[in-house]
């Protein structure tokens, strides 16, 4: 499964407007391509300093007709959520836009790259860790810590 850690790994690429160099924290690139979209892997110039920073290779990690764009905006830190909606896509990769107009994505989603936790909790009334995991869960935090 490639999941990139942050949504600042991931810039959108339609043209290029600055050449071969992007920006410094980019690991992949979702480029244009034909009525689609394709995913590259980038490697840049270690050497370098600055904002901007030359490619010196790509790798195609999904072409155009592998990659679909989930429709709705969504909260990119709840990542096992998004490996749930990127499973059902039908695509091999997902792009997913942020409610921060950042992007990310999924490929080659697989849950069982997620830890299972068991919570065992004292009897009712008062179930203060599931309480607490559950509340966890709901808002995301488990999944960027992949449980």
């Amino acid at each position: 499964m490639i999941f990139p850690r942050e949504c600042k790994e991931v810039g959108y690429a339609s043209t290029k407007p600055c050449g071969d160099r992007v920006y410094f924290l980019s690991r992949y690139l979702v480029r244009e391509a034909g009525d689609g979209y394709e995913i590259l892997q980038v490697e840049l110039d270690p050497t370098e300093k600055g904002m901007l920073r030359t490619i010196l290779r790509t790798e195609r990690i999904a072409s155009m007709g592998e990659v679909s764009w989930y429709p709705e905006k969504v909260q990119l830190y709840d990542r096992k959520h998004l490996v749930d909606l990127a499973m059902q896509s039908g695509t091999r990769c997902t792009l997913f836009s942020g409610l921060d107009e950042h992007l990310t994505f999924v490929c080659d989603p697989d849950p069982r790259a997620y830890l299972t936790v068991h919570v065992y909790d004292i009897e009712p009334p008062h179930t203060t860790h599931y309480a607490t995991h559950r509340e966890q869960e709901k808002i995301g935090i488990l999944g960027d810590m992949d449980i």
